[in-house]
């Protein structure tokens, strides 16, 4: 799933913190990207090894999505775009 810039502007509060904007190191892979890359898994019902390579890294979109379900902000912003996944 794509998301609109609408979308991304309502889900991106509870996923970007100052750990993604911090300098140094490799360059981050963007958060959105990131955030997509979690709905294709969740709508493929796909395995992350075979998460397509337009998207970052598996190993970095995995961890980022054990973060957020651990956070719980994966739950919340699932919620703010539940209607427009269908749910």
């Amino acid at each position: 799933m794509n998301l609109s810039d609408e979308q991304w502007s309502k889900v991106s509060v509870f996923l970007v913190d100052s750990e993604d904007e911090a300098g140094g190191g490799r360059a981050a892979a963007p958060v959105r990207q990131i955030f997509e890359a979690v709905l294709w898994i969740r709508e493929s019902d796909g395995a992350w090894q075979h998460l397509p390579a337009s998207f970052p890294p598996q190993q970095t979109c995995y961890n980022r999505w054990l973060k957020w379900r651990k956070s719980g902000a994966l739950d919340a912003a699932l919620k703010v775009i539940a209607s427009d996944l269908g749910q």
